[in-house]
């Protein structure tokens, strides 16, 4: 599983996803590499990678 925190106040959108405020979390085959590396080099952005789970994703633009 693949946790993006949007730092800021407002949805966030890059790779083009729109990222809610606090934590979106995503299976690990819901994000390209392309599309992680973006996430990567935004700043209001942060990843973590953890165990691998299930999830249902709340951001707009993913699988």
């Amino acid at each position: 599983m693949i946790i993006v925190t949007n730092k800021t106040s407002k949805p966030v959108r890059c790779a083009a996803i729109e990222f809610v405020p606090g934590e979106n979390k995503f299976n690990d085959a819901d994000l390209s590499p392309g599309k992680l590396a973006q996430v990567k080099n935004h700043p209001s952005l942060k990843h973590v990678s953890v165990e691998d789970r299930a999830v249902e994703s709340k951001a707009k633009g993913a699988k």
